[in-house]
């Protein structure tokens, strides 16, 4: 059965997870476990980002990507931004950061032009 897909008006108020699909070029979005939208612009509030240790030990070991790192928020309509970008590099840290400093929760972030930012 597939999964019903659903549009941006329907996931407003709803908690989700957003990673970077690097197939589609563009962000896909989870709630409760499936992937339920492919967006390229999306807003959160309440924001954390999480990496799996096991799955960054994966990508180190076997020198392949697959998706360990997410960030979980509340999904809105719009919210305003510092404007600071945040970084995830598997091979260089074990967390996301922002302004070379490890980061796990903001207020409020944009996911834009397969960028982050706080």
């Amino acid at each position: 059965m597939p999964t019903r897909k659903y549009k941006r008006e329907e996931l407003i108020g709803e908690r989700v997870a957003v990673y970077r699909n690097l197939r589609t070029g563009n962000f896909s979005v989870q709630r409760k476990g499936l992937v339920v939208a492919h967006l390229e612009e999306i807003h959160l509030t309440d924001v954390e980002f999480r990496v799996s240790q096991a799955g960054r030990n994966r990508v180190l070991e076997e020198q392949q990507k697959n998706v360990h790192a997410k960030v979980w928020g509340t999904f809105v309509d719009e919210v305003e931004v510092e404007g600071l970008p945040v970084r995830y590099n598997p091979y260089k840290t074990e967390t996301f950061e922002c302004a070379s400093e490890p980061i796990f929760e903001a207020d409020s972030c944009i996911l834009k032009d397969n960028k982050v930012w706080v």
